[in-house]
């Protein structure tokens, strides 16, 4: 068995990560050394984990055993190379470049001191260090300095000595072409946004303004708290002219970039050929990963503002970096960047808000006293049961009725859409015992046993569904949620929110493109989306997916109430365990003289 396929057995390397390996190694005339093999492999591996790069030091942790819904492996892991001779070993492959020289390289890998890299990614981080460092270093556009002071005392009123963050995020959004605004659920980023907005407004009457999304879905919810916002003409004090420039649809950032048919990873919109929107926006930008980002922030005029809205501590990205973490953590970006702190959607001493200081905090007690608090309705702890069919039971009791209650809410497809918002159940996995994939399946067992619907693999009336692969043609995203309901013939059709417009958009079901159903999602699917309740199912065992993020994720996906079923030992090995993502963002952020 060659070092390769030790690894492959013991579910480190998937046999992608391994062909890739082996293919590269054709590209030289030499056969390289296994531990070079074992670089190539680990460098593809640690990509498709979501890491950016592979931390030679840390392999053994970046790279655990692969166990989702197999229990464990079936072998003994390999011991990884030293590294000293794992590096040296890689420094001397014509296959490897040094950081050094890597601009100007072909090499497939680049080894930037211990992190090695796939070069495209390390391309990706460079530029986007580059682009953010040239910006954080600029000023925006020349600003009335007096005018900015009235505006931002007419939009933010001073309230006591306390200090206003988000009069001061918005100073330097305006004041600045980079801006990171971050906070938690209902700390008023967006509010604060539509604010920036009427002073830059205010400045420049004519500005351009893009919002932009990562999903569908993230769109939607921006177009709405942002028209919602607009709305407020207590709150908001401004003059109607202003309130109309202030746009409110928001797209997805690959819409908003452009898709090239032919070049999936390419975008019409770049360096080259830039967005022509004077001020950027973008919201939920924990959920960008570094190639999406690292375009982004390159199709930005370099004379723009870019203003970032997310949450630091929800999950990372689905796909490669963790990019808003990895910003909210560099010194070369903290002038422009303000953390709001207050709630205003969850109150001081509620059990959704207290809940999600405490697991942020890493306290596990709290955390389980909070959920074991008969005074904190809103967030419930059910202890699994022991027995698979006594578990398919609680969860039944827990689920069933919701999802009954959504599937008679669907009289119009308006009316079906908005009962999509009220429920949701969250999984930490999407393989295994009672992962994403099979709560779909018993939960449209349990609705077809009860006569709410009547389940066919071309689709049935009342089935939501989730969109799993873009489709640039028809503008529809990864995420994109939507459900199937008979038109006015009787003939079946899928309707999901229009994010160009507001609207609602009617596909037949043949023609959407890859998509699942929807009654369970993986937290990381749900992220970007909110409901009025959600049941979070955690596997029955501690797994290395549930961290601290995600169980901080799933419980503010909830306005309401948040139910977690789980053992006191998962959450507690939860609430205890960070994300690790490895990346140099920050490292190249530090660098003097960063390039583009």
């Amino acid at each position: 068995m060659s070092a390769l396929d030790a690894f492959v057995a013991a579910r480190i390397l998937d046999p992608l990560a391994v062909q890739f390996a082996r293919a590269m190694a054709r590209l030289v005339a030499e056969p390289p050394a296994d531990a070079v093999l074992l670089g190539l492999a680990a460098a593809s591996a640690a990509v498709n984990r979501g890491h950016v790069c592979c931390a030679l030091a840390d392999a053994a942790s970046l790279l655990p055993p692969d166990v989702e819904g197999v229990g464990e492996a079936e072998v003994e892991p390999p011991a990884w190379p030293e590294l000293e001779a794992w590096r040296d070993a890689l420094a001397a492959s014509p296959l490897v470049a040094l950081a050094s020289v890597a601009v100007t390289s072909s090499a497939p890998l680049v080894l930037d001191g211990e992190r090695l890299y796939l070069h495209r990614y390390w391309e990706y981080e460079r530029r986007l260090a580059g682009a953010l460092a040239r910006r954080a270093r600029g000023l925006a556009p020349v600003v009335d300095v007096a005018r900015l002071g009235a505006a931002l005392e007419r939009l933010f009123p001073s309230r006591g000595d306390e200090p206003d963050l988000q009069r001061e995020a918005a100073r330097r959004a305006v004041e600045r072409r980079l801006a990171i605004i971050t906070g938690g659920p209902g700390t008023g980023k967006t509010s604060t946004v539509v604010r920036v907005l009427a002073a830059i407004l205010d400045q420049a009457p004519h500005a351009r303004i893009q919002l932009l999304a990562p999903t569908g879905k993230a769109a939607v919810r921006m177009s709405e708290a942002v028209r919602e916002a607009k709305e407020d003409r207590e709150r908001l004090d401004i003059s109607d002219e202003v309130r109309a420039r202030i746009p409110e649809e928001a797209s997805t950032i690959h819409r908003a970039l452009g898709y090239q048919p032919g070049s999936p990873t390419r975008f019409f919109h770049g360096e080259d050929y830039p967005l022509l929107a004077d001020v950027v926006v973008v919201d939920e930008a924990s959920m960008v990963d570094l190639s999406l980002m690292a375009k982004l922030v390159l199709a930005v005029r370099e004379d723009a503002r870019l203003v970032l809205l997310g949450d630091k501590d929800q999950l990372a990205s689905v796909e490669a970096g963790y990019v808003l973490g990895e910003l909210c953590k560099s010194d070369v970006l903290a002038p422009c960047r303000v953390e709001l702190l207050k709630s205003h959607r969850f109150d001081g001493e509620g059990g959704i808000g207290s809940l999600a200081r405490a697991i942020n905090a890493g306290d596990a007690a709290r955390t389980l006293e909070i959920l074991r608090d008969p005074g904190q309705p809103e967030v419930v702890l059910v202890e699994p049961a022991a027995l698979l069919g006594d578990l398919e039971a609680q969860l039944r009791d827990l689920v069933l009725p919701h999802l009954r209650a959504r599937v008679r809410a669907s009289r119009s497809p308006s009316e079906a859409l908005a009962a999509l918002g009220r429920f949701q159940v969250l999984t930490a996995h999407r393989r295994g015992r009672f992962g994403a994939a099979l709560l779909n399946q018993v939960a449209e067992r349990w609705l077809a046993a009860s006569g709410d619907v009547v389940p066919h693999d071309a689709g049935y009336a009342g089935q939501p569904i989730v969109v799993t692969v873009n489709d640039r043609v028809l503008q529809l995203f990864n995420g994109d949620t939507g459900v199937v309901l008979p038109d006015a013939e009787g003939r079946l059709r899928a309707y999901l929110p229009d994010t160009r417009d507001g609207g609602i958009r009617s596909l037949t079901p043949a023609q959407l493109p890859p998509h699942e159903t929807f009654y369970a999602t993986t937290v990381h699917k749900g992220q970007g989306s909110g409901y009025d309740e959600v049941v979070v199912v955690l596997p029955t065992d501690p797994s290395p997916v549930v961290t601290r993020e995600l169980l901080y994720t799933a419980v503010t996906r909830a306005r309401r109430k948040v139910t977690l079923v789980g053992t006191e030992a998962v959450m507690r090995h939860a609430v205890g365990s960070r994300i690790l993502r490895a990346s140099g963002l920050a490292v190249a952020l530090g660098r003097d003289g960063a390039l583009g």
